[in-house]
């Protein structure tokens, strides 16, 4: 399975691979969407088939409707039937079964990369810092720092697990006595201050994590693999990206372990690049409830599947050049990873 290779299709071609030696044979992703595939060899011939519901078939070609409605009444009921667990070569002998991977599914969406406040991962922690006295009841850090973390407010996927210890929870303490965050003060997160709702008994002090670098890491666990093959770009319609985006791939060096060496490095200077290379068109969602504008999501399908390996250090790291925040209500990366032993 280590040696499988991926490649994307369209609908009508994955039909013209269709053969007594190739079943057609299907997975089901979130949201709906379905994954025609036929496996020749080591390699796997797959394609995505989206509902008409789906939030990426708004301001792509009516083809892939047309799709949908063919997979589902012609060939899903055929093969949930019958299986093609085992296939049959054309002369007849039976071939050795594939089975789908053991890996469990592993999701990452990275930091919002047009709000500092949400760059936890190479964040600093600060500790019972007293604060200086801005203006009024008005505290801020006394050592400048600003883009406090915030992993309360609903900026960041999952920072409920995230922050399950409360670890980049800001706490404020006036003479040693820990507030009540809206009864006793509010925060500014990015500007790195506190407004205490009445004037303070004594010392204020906080405790908190500030934004450093933009990097964000994808790694596998030790002794593991992560097998990339589906990732979503989503900008905010008013989204400008002012410094080149940068995906980049790392592994050990080998003259200098265990540090590492940046290998590829792929930057994305404007939105034409996005356009460019994505390769499922782009999908749009419409403004509702907290998204007040459209939201732009760039599909990507890998035309092989990409793996980074623990034992060759490799990760993933995203990041902006300069550590620029970008202009706009947000832009994110999600990748859908499969995680296997090695």
């Amino acid at each position: 399975m280590k040696n499988k290779i991926s490649k994307a299709k369209t609908w009508t071609e994955i039909k013209s691979l269709v053969s007594n030696s190739t079943p057609m044979d299907y997975e089901t992703l979130m949201n709906g969407v379905f994954k025609p595939f036929i496996t020749k060899g080591n390699t796997k011939f797959f394609t995505n088939i989206y509902p008409t519901t789906h939030r990426y078939v708004k301001g792509m070609s009516e083809t892939n409707a047309a799709d949908f409605v063919d997979f589902t009444t012609n060939y899903q009921s055929a093969i949930d039937s019958n299986p093609p667990s085992v296939g049959i070569t054309d002369s007849g002998k039976t071939k050795v079964a594939l089975y789908k991977s053991e890996g469990s599914s592993k999701t990452f969406i990275t930091h919002d990369w047009c709000d500092k406040t949400t760059w936890f991962q190479e964040s600093t922690k600060i500790t019972e810092e007293t604060l200086s006295l801005d203006t009024g009841t008005t505290y801020k850090s006394s050592t400048g720092k600003t883009h406090w973390i915030d992993l309360v407010h609903g900026k960041m996927y999952d920072e409920f697990n995230i922050n399950s210890d409360e670890e980049y929870t800001v706490v404020i303490t006036d003479d040693g006595v820990v507030q009540t965050v809206t009864t006793d003060y509010t925060i500014d997160f990015a500007a790195g201050s506190i407004t205490l709702t009445s004037a303070p008994s004594g010392v204020v002090k906080a405790t908190y994590y500030y934004a450093g670098s933009s990097v964000y890491s994808i790694i596998p666990e030790s002794g593991k693999s992560l097998d990339l093959e589906h990732s979503e770009i989503q900008f905010a319609s008013d989204a400008v990206i002012d410094s080149p985006i940068c995906f980049q791939i790392w592994v050990y060096n080998p003259y200098d372990l265990p540090n590492k060496v940046k290998y590829r490095d792929t930057k994305y200077k404007n939105a034409r690049d996005f356009v460019n290379s994505c390769n499922l068109g782009q999908g749009s969602i419409p403004a509702f409830a907290d998204l007040l504008t459209p939201t732009i999501v760039f599909p990507f399908n890998y035309t092989t599947v990409k793996t980074i390996k623990s034992s060759d250090g490799a990760e993933l790291r995203l990041c902006i050049d300069n550590d620029i925040e970008l202009t706009g209500s947000f832009g994110t990366c999600t990748f859908y990873t499969l995680s296997e032993n090695e």
